[in-house]
C-alpha cells in the first residue's frame, strides 16, 4: 500500500489552510497516484483505495528545511521492475496531474520513492488455522516459559 505524505504551510496560501480543499485534494491524489504507479508486475495494480494519504503541517521548530515550498508530497511505494524502469516519466506525469489540482501560485514538489518492501496484515480474526495452532502452542505454557 503506497503512502503519500503531504506537508503544507497553511499560512502561505488560503487554499492550503482550507481543510475541505485539502481533503478533496488528498482524495483525488489517491486516484492519481494509483493511476501513475499501476504496473503489470504481480502486485503492481493499484486503485485509489490502496493509497494512504497523511497530511502534515509544516510547523516551525518541528520541521527543519523545505520552508520555501508551500506543499511537499512524498510518495513511498513498493519497488517493482516496471515502476523502476520509467520512474522519471511516472513522477513527471504525477507532477503534471498535481499541478492541475492546485492553484497556479502554489510552489512545491513531488518525490516518488520506491524501495523493496513487504506488507502483511495482522489481527486475530485473520490468522490462518495453521498459524493459530503455532501461536497457541507458543503461548500455552506457564507465564515466563515462553
Amino acid at each position: 500500500m503506497p503512502l503519500a505524505l503531504i506537508t503544507v504551510q497553511r499560512e502561505k496560501h488560503p487554499k492550503l489552510g482550507d481543510q475541505h480543499f485539502l481533503q478533496a485534494f488528498a482524495n483525488e491524489l489517491r486516484n492519481r497516484i494509483a493511476n501513475v504507479l499501476t504496473c503489470a508486475d504481480e502486485g503492481g495494480k493499484l486503485s485509489g483505495a490502496d493509497i494512504e494519504v497523511e497530511i502534515r503541517d509544516h510547523q516551525g521548530w518541528r520541521h527543519v528545511g523545505g520552508a520555501h515550498y508551500d506543499i511537499q508530497i512524498v510518495v513511498l511505494a513498493n519497488e517493482f521492475p516496471a515502476r523502476k524502469a520509467n520512474l522519471g516519466e511516472r513522477t513527471l506525469a504525477l507532477r503534471k496531474m498535481i499541478q492541475l489540482l492546485l492553484p497556479l501560485n502554489i510552489t512545491g514538489f513531488v518525490w516518488v520513492r520506491l524501495a523493496p518492501a513487504a506488507f502483511e496484515e495482522f489481527g486475530i480474526g485473520i490468522i490462518p488455522p495453521k498459524d493459530r495452532e503455532i501461536l497457541e502452542e507458543i503461548f500455552s505454557g506457564p507465564p515466563g516459559e515462553t
